[in-house]
This record gives C-alpha cells, structure tokens and sequence, in this order.
C-alpha cells in the first residue's frame, strides 16, 4: 500500500541517510553528491560552461554561470541550496536566503545558516506534517464514507421524486383543462353581467332610489316617449285602416294608464313589501309594452301602406324605439318569474359572476399547485449533478464563512451573498453553471464538478458585476474554508464536500494509514539527526 511505502521510507531511509550527509559538501543533493569529486584539483560547471580549482567551490565567489560552483553560499545570485531535513522532506531553498540570519522552515534543519544559529525543528515539522496527513486521510475517508450513505439514501429520493413527475404530469394537465373551463365560465358570466348591467344603468338612470317611491317612473317616461312616436306614425301613414286601428287601440291603452286610471306610481302601505310593488307594476306595464311592440311589427310589415315618404322616412325612430322597448321587456322577463326589486335583481346577478370567479379561482389555485410542484421537481430532477449525482449532497445546501468584516454565504445552485457586519447583504453572484475541465479523453479524469460559477451579481462601481468562482475539493462535510478576491468584484471561493471524495476508497484506510503514521512518530522521536556545514 502505498501509505505504508511512504511512512516507511519517512522512518528509515531518510533516518539513516542523515549520518552519511553530515561529512559531505552542505547544499548539495546526496544525489548530486558524485559531482562534487575533486578531479586532480579540479571541479567543472554542472553546465560545462568552465572549470575551476576545487578549492573554489563554497569560497563565497561565484565562479561557475550557473552557479553551481556555490552551492552552499549566498554568492550566486541564480544558485539554490539543498537542505536535507533529516526525518521530514528535503527541499530546496534559493542560495540568497543562505547564511540571511534568519532561520526558514522550509530548511528546518537549520543547515542554511552557521551551525547552531538555527534549532533542528525537523521533528516537529515531521509531526506537523504527518497529522496534517492523517486529518486529511480522515477527512477523504470519513467524506467517501458519507457519500456512500448519501447516494443510497439519494438514489431512494430520486425514484420518488420521478414517480411523483409521472403522477403530478396528468394532474397538472387536467388542472389546466379544468381551468381553462372554468375561466371561460367566469368569461361568460361576466360579459352578461356588463350587458344586463348596462341596461340596468339605463333604467336606473331616471329614478331616485333614495326616495320611497317606487322606481317605475322610467317606464313610464318611456311610455310617455312611445305615445308620440305612435301619434306621429298614425298621422304619416294615415291611409292604411289597419294600423291607425292598432295604434288607436294602443294609444288608449297608454293614455288610460297616463290619466291615472292605472297607478304604477304610488306610496308604498305599512304591510306592502318593495317586491309586491315591483310585481303590481310589471303587470301592468308588461301589456303595454307587447301593445307597443305589435304596433311596431305591423308598422313595419305594413310600411308599403305609407303613401307619404316624408312620413315613412320618420317612422325610423319607432322601429329604433322598438328596439330599445325589446331590451325593456328583456328586463321586465329577467324578473318576472321571481319579482324582486331591482337592487336585489341586480345583487343576483353579481352572485352569479362571484361564484364563476370564485371557481375560476379555485380552478387556478389548483393547477398553479400542481404545475409549480411539477417544474420545481423536474428543475432538480433535470439538474446535471454529476455522473452518479455525487454533487447532489449540495442540493438545499449553504454554507458560510466568518471573516473580520463580512460574513460570506453561498447557497448551492440558487445565489451568494456577502453579508455586511455592519447590517445589508450585497448579491455577489447567482448560479450558473460547473465551469471545471472534462478531462476524459486526455487524462481518464473528468474535472468538470471541481469548479462552478456564481455571475451576474450586483455591479460594481466603475466595475464589472460580482462573480464567484468556486473550487471543490474532497472533505467530510459541506465546508466554505475561504473566499478572497484576486481581481476587483471577482471573487474565488474554496469548498470542502464529501461529493468530491472517492467513493471507491475503502473505510479502513484511515485506521491504517493512522497508526503507520503513529508508528512513524515513535521511531522518528528515537532518534535526533545532527548536521555538519563546511
């Protein structure tokens, strides 16, 4: 395995090869130790360029252009020096921080400056390291671990969720049909509603239903109105025999009402509702009202008879006037079959467009529900969450990041949000897509999830609108570890979460990996590596 090749190599090799460096030429590679040979006196440039007297290497004057004859000074501008480290990892650091007085981690056993200057802190390095390591370790694991359990749970909620898509598709269908139906309903309900209101307002026109009269005086000004219309038309067409007949007939009728004969307009009694009212005038009135319209038939069917054209051309007005009586008896039959006063008629007929709407209301509620149900489910099930829905463990998700002056939040797949201390939220980026590299067919490695974008975020002043770029990596939970801002309103962002762990990586890797490394620290304690620096 190969934790087990690195703690070994860590606890030994390194370990013993410490002893055999402590004689040998300081800056210099073990690997590269060979080079340094004297050859009778001699030593050459690492590139060939020149040779010099060995007594030149590591005098503090750079010879060699590519500074090689200076290994372990500062002389050289373009050298390095090999720091061994001694049971942690060897590095190398450039040859102008040697002998700088100050002592660099980076050489942690203190070889780059004059011996004792600098402690060896390789050990706690090595520990530093190596429980940086096994936390790591932990974390992959432990993050492998929960999104095994996470894709099997997940895997359970997807079957429902397209189970519930094929149910709520139907539903969603008949709750629009039904609307629509009922839409076209209420559509119905209220275009009679204008018409029936609109001859209503007609009618209410000339009465005053604040006084207790009663609210018939319309009818009878109409009447008033038809009586000279039909005068006029018996003296145009006065050589028919037939019409002037019916019109006499009807004008006595009209005028026996007129006089008084018949009271449409009278005081209300104690005992007397305003709906027996209404029905004791629509009685009366109603005959006139067929009178006038028979008149009107045979005026019209007998127009011919009119031997004055100046006369028939003025009989335009009664067929007009006929018209609008139709529209009168319309009113007197819409509440001749239950007499009600008008007010009343015309609460009714609200009623009736109220409760269409009230359906068509109900209907839409319905199918709103249903549909907004059906696309928040499809929006998720249609999501690309990866190639076994590994990053659907951010759905539903944010996180946040405590920072001296703002608290940062970043909500998966919806926004992000720097957060004033001070109070107010700027918008920073809304989601938009993975922007990482498919690398499959160049490396067999698809980085595509590793990296998602947050645009079209507040602007900026004098600047571009905020943008978030996040980077994923491997962790044990859904974890914002920093957002920092490389260019002005662009800022980047990195995410620890279980959807970038390997799902393969078996759980006791950690176990084992742990006590190598707890092993590794034993031996490592046993022993304190010492160096020489010539």
């Amino acid at each position: 395995m190969q934790i087990a090749l690195w703690v070994a190599f860590v606890a030994t090799t390194a370990t013993a090869a410490a002893s055999s460096y402590a004689s040998s030429l300081a800056g210099v590679a073990l690997a590269d130790q060979p080079k340094y040979v004297p050859n009778a006196g001699k030593f050459t440039c690492l590139d060939g360029s020149g040779t010099v007297s060995f007594t030149a290497v590591n005098d503090d004057y750079c010879d060699c252009k590519d500074g090689s004859d200076e290994p372990g000074t500062s002389a050289c501008p373009n050298g390095r020096f090999f720091c061994l480290n001694p049971g942690f990892k060897s590095s190398y650091i450039p040859s102008s921080r040697v002998g700088d007085g100050v002592c660099d981690l980076e050489c942690c056993d203190g070889s780059d400056e004059t011996p004792g200057r600098c402690p060896n802190v390789c050990s706690e390095q090595a520990r530093i390291s190596r429980e940086k390591s096994s936390s790591t370790l932990r974390k992959t694991v432990e993050g492998a671990k929960k999104l095994r359990e996470f894709l099997r749970d997940y895997s359970f909620k997807k079957a429902e969720r397209a189970a519930r898509i094929e149910e709520l598709q139907p539903l969603a269908l008949d709750a629009k049909a039904l609307f629509d139906e009922k839409k076209a309903a209420q559509d119905e309900a209220e275009r009679k509603e204008r018409e029936l209101e609109n001859l209503f307002n007609e009618w209410k026109k000339t009465n005053d239903l604040k006084k207790e009269h009663y609210v018939l005086t319309v009818l009878i000004e109409t009447i008033k109105l038809d009586e000279g219309s039909l005068h006029f038309a018996m003296t145009a067409c006065g050589d028919g025999d037939r019409i002037p007949q019916l019109l006499n007939t009807t004008l006595q009728d009209y005028r026996a009402l007129l006089d008084g004969k018949s009271t449409l307009k009278r005081e209300r009694t104690d005992t007397e509702s305003d709906s027996n009212l209404w029905e004791d005038g629509v009685s009366k009135v109603r005959p006139l009202f067929e009178a006038f319209l028979t008149s009107v038939d045979a005026l019209a069917a007998a127009k011919d008879e009119c031997t004055d054209r100046r006369g028939f051309a003025m009989l335009e007005p009664v067929f007009l006037m006929g018209e609008g009586t139709k529209k009168r008896k319309a009113l007197l039959e819409a509440v001749e079959d239950k007499p009600k006063t008008p007010l009343e008629w015309e609460l009714e007929e609200s009623k009736d467009s109220k409760h269409a709407r009230e359906e068509a209301t109900e209907a839409q509620n319905d199918y709103i529900a249903k549909d907004g149900e059906l696309q928040r489910l499809l929006e998720v099930h249609n999501r690309d969450m990866g190639p076994n829905d590994e990053m659907a463990i951010l759905l539903d998700q944010c996180v946040e990041l405590d920072t001296p002056e703002y608290v940062y939040e970043i909500c998966f797949f919806k926004m992000a949000n720097q957060k004033s201390k001070n109070g107010g939220s700027t918008l920073i980026g809304n989601w938009s897509n993975w922007t990482g590299k498919d690398l499959t067919q160049f490396s067999g490695k698809n980085l595509k999830y590793t990296e998602a974008k947050f645009d079209n975020g507040l602007y900026c002043w004098n600047g571009p609108s905020r943008s978030v770029t996040v980077s994923f990596e491997c962790g044990d939970d859904n974890r914002l570890l920093s957002v920092t801002e490389p260019n002005k309103c662009e800022y980047a962002a990195r995410i620890e979460t279980p959807a970038l762990c390997d799902i393969d990586l078996p759980d006791d890797v950690a176990d084992e990996g742990h006590q190598l490394l707890v092993d590794s620290n034993n031996s490592s304690s046993q022993s304190s590596p010492h160096h020489d620096e010539l």
